[in-house]
């Protein structure tokens, strides 16, 4: 079953910047961005912003580390966003809003503790959501700063877990469930 999405989610995304592929005023760009989320996708980290020409998507691949005393967390994911209104606020100064998709998985560790007992659960979230991106960028000669919202909401593919902790077995099932969230990104991107 989670091949199966995989390959809908993928065929999707290579279909939206396909379906909408011509000539982007702005050519070739890359840059970097930084992410912070809120609810359950969307996503905290980093990543790198590309623009390809001839393709009016705005891609975007992003990575997410964090940790603490009893857990570890690594999340990466692709994103892709067209434009479809571009207008300007005066000047150089740009807004936009668009339509996108995001394929991202998030692979949690987590240490369970009691006194000398212990162990270890692994588990992760598969996400495959639409994305709403709604920005403003201010343009320079060969390089713009972008910041903007996204309302993201879509499916959510659980792992479940299964560990031993005191003798006593616990185990949560995979499950598939809606989640939504509203990562917001600053970055920058050099036009080339």
């Amino acid at each position: 079953m989670k091949k199966i999405v995989l390959i809908v989610a993928l065929i999707a995304i290579i279909g939206v910047g396909t379906t909408f592929a011509g000539e982007y005023p702005n050519g070739f760009g890359i840059g970097i961005f930084g992410q912070y989320g809120f609810g359950d996708i969307g996503g905290t980290g980093g990543g790198l912003a590309i623009k390809l020409p001839g393709v009016p998507v705005f891609w975007g691949l992003n990575v997410g580390l964090d940790s603490g005393t009893d857990w570890s967390y690594l999340g990466f994911g692709l994103i892709g966003d067209f434009h479809f209104i571009e207008n300007s606020l005066g000047g150089n100064l740009n807004w936009w809003l668009g339509i996108g998709g995001l394929f991202r998985m998030d692979l949690y560790s987590q240490t369970f503790r009691y006194a000398s007992n212990s162990d270890t659960a692994d588990y992760n979230y598969i996400n495959i959501a639409a994305r709403i991106p709604v920005g403003v960028n201010i343009t320079f000669s060969t390089f713009d700063l972008y910041f903007q919202a996204v309302a993201t909401l879509g499916a959510r593919l659980y792992s479940g877990y299964d560990f031993t902790l005191w003798g006593i077995q616990f185990k949560e099932d995979s499950t598939v469930g809606f989640g939504w969230g509203v990562p917001l990104e600053l970055g920058i991107r050099f036009w080339l």
